[in-house]
């Protein structure tokens, strides 16, 4: 701090006074003096009195405008006033941090300037106020503080867990299946938590098991934990049941892929991609299988199988996005006369290969093959066999009271050495009990009828559907008589011309009867 002399007015300075005024009798201010000295400035006055001491403004408001200093002169001669510094008025101690500050046995009092002083007694202030009351801390002062409290923290949990003994392995799985306190950090070693968790698994508790993997995952590292876990397959079922009923997917697929099932890993993602993609258009659908195909199912040729049936699925979802647009468009337009007859009831996007083969069958029977709403094409295409392929468009024909079409479906056309003939790879048996399902007529059921394989069975039908004509005709075929006596008294008397065949057939000599 500079020196603040006073020169009274109209005096010329002398040769000496340049060597005054360049020279000085204080040292520098420093943090490490101990003197308690108060900051002041002292007046002195040329007679050698001593004037009122000065003391300087608080840091905070250095800044502020300082009233002038006014000192009555007492001699003719200018007054000199000379400046005291920091250093040799007052020598303070800066602790290196708030931890290491002076302790007073004082209490602390006020002085006229606002500064605390030590009076009597022990020190009642905090840390926060002996920081405040010398200097506010720096960054490296706290950083040391945090330091040090980091450094306290880890050896109080040290003490605390060097206290602490592990129980054994039996008492804590113990307490584990009867809902008891436990702690299993208190196991550090591989070893024992891999003994734990055999316990476990010789205990056949899943919840045990569970805890077991769980506390191994969260203090193993990613290899070590997946390694211990291959070697027990019971513990990774009940992890992966665990992952699967939390949602963890990702972790999930990660597990089943560090653990080599690789299928299962890729089928996950399968059925995760076609749950977030349930209200997408099937065009949002359809590159994300791709993708899925691309990540996860060509990487692995074992898997081949499974890659051909996504990407049918991809063909089958656009087909029916395609076929949807159309369809739509004719229905609104009003020029379709099947449309108007029968209203469309839903939509076949994201339906399965069999209900759009319904639905084909259905609206565009008989269509070219090449149209992608022909039912042949999606015959073709898909692999559709031939019994699923003609139950399906039996089902759909018969709904649709196209017997002209149902018949075409079922006749054989003629070759070189056979002619036209009725042929049903599902058995006609399937095929009257669809059509009687349907309310067939009763001529289209008895001429489908006599064409079940089997006397026995074709009876059966024939009696159940009240074909009056092939029921006589098997049980003329098979020769029994007494049969054919008993059910002519079940045929209504209404039916005159049944029960008149009926009784030619009994009269007839040419039939050589059984019975």
């Amino acid at each position: 701090m500079s020196s603040v002399r006073f020169r009274p007015s109209g005096a010329q300075p002398k040769e000496g006074d340049d060597d005054y005024w360049n020279s000085s009798g204080f040292k520098p201010f420093n943090f490490n003096d101990d003197d308690d000295e108060e900051d002041s400035i002292d007046v002195i006055r040329w007679d050698g009195s001593t004037a009122a001491p000065i003391r300087p403004k608080s840091q905070t408001s250095l800044s502020k405008h300082r009233p002038p200093v006014t000192q009555a002169m007492s001699s003719p001669a200018c007054g000199i006033t000379s400046a005291r510094a920091y250093g040799s008025a007052r020598k303070q101690h800066f602790p290196s941090s708030p931890a290491t500050l002076p302790q007073h046995s004082e209490p602390m009092t006020a002085k006229p300037n606002g500064a605390a002083r030590p009076t009597s007694g022990t020190d009642q202030r905090t840390l926060t106020e002996v920081v405040t009351a010398h200097s506010a801390p720096t960054a490296t002062d706290f950083a040391k503080l945090e330091t040090a409290n980091y450094s306290l923290r880890r050896q109080l949990a040290q003490a605390k867990r060097d206290q602490a003994a592990a129980p054994s392995k039996s008492e804590t799985l113990c307490r584990l299946i009867t809902g008891g306190t436990y702690i299993l950090e208190l196991y550090k070693s591989k070893e024992d938590k891999a003994a734990l968790l055999d316990g476990a698994i010789q205990r056949h508790d899943g919840n045990a098991i569970l805890a077991a993997t769980l506390f191994m995952r969260d203090t193993l590292k990613r290899d070590l934990f997946s390694k211990e876990l291959m070697k027990r397959a019971v513990a990774v079922d009940h992890y992966c049941a665990y992952l699967r009923a939390a949602g963890e997917i990702d972790e999930l697929h990660e597990t089943l892929s560090a653990l080599g099932r690789t299928e299962e890993a890729a089928m996950l993602k399968y059925r995760q991609c076609l749950a977030t993609t349930s209200a997408s258009n099937p065009e949002i659908r359809s590159s994300a299988l791709k993708d899925c195909i691309k990540y996860y199912f060509d990487c692995d040729l074992r898997l081949s199988n499974e890659t051909s049936a996504i990407q049918e699925q991809i063909m089958l979802m656009e087909r029916q996005s395609a076929v949807e647009d159309s369809d739509s468009a004719a229905e609104k337009s009003g020029t379709v006369q099947v449309f108007k007859s029968h209203p469309r009831r839903d939509s076949i996007v994201y339906k399965s290969v069999i209900t759009t083969l319904y639905y084909c069958c259905y609206y565009h029977w008989g269509e070219a093959e090449g149209l992608l709403s022909s039912p042949t094409s999606i015959k073709n295409q898909h692999k559709i066999g031939e019994k699923q392929f003609l139950y399906t468009a039996l089902a759909a024909l018969c709904r649709m009271r196209r017997w002209r079409d149902i018949e075409a479906l079922l006749t054989v056309p003629k070759s070189l050495f056979r002619s036209a003939r009725l042929h049903a790879t599902i058995g006609f048996d399937k095929v009257v009990d669809v059509l009687s399902k349907n309310l067939a007529p009763p001529d289209a059921l008895g001429k489908y009828c006599a064409e079940i394989e089997g006397n026995e069975k074709r009876l059966e039908m024939a009696i159940k559907l009240k074909s009056f004509k092939v029921a006589i005709d098997t049980l003329v075929y098979t020769k029994d008589r007494q049969k054919l006596m008993a059910y002519l008294d079940e045929i209504p008397q209404a039916n005159q011309h049944m029960r008149q065949y009926a009784s030619t057939q009994l009269r007839s000599q040419d039939i050589k009867w059984r019975n």
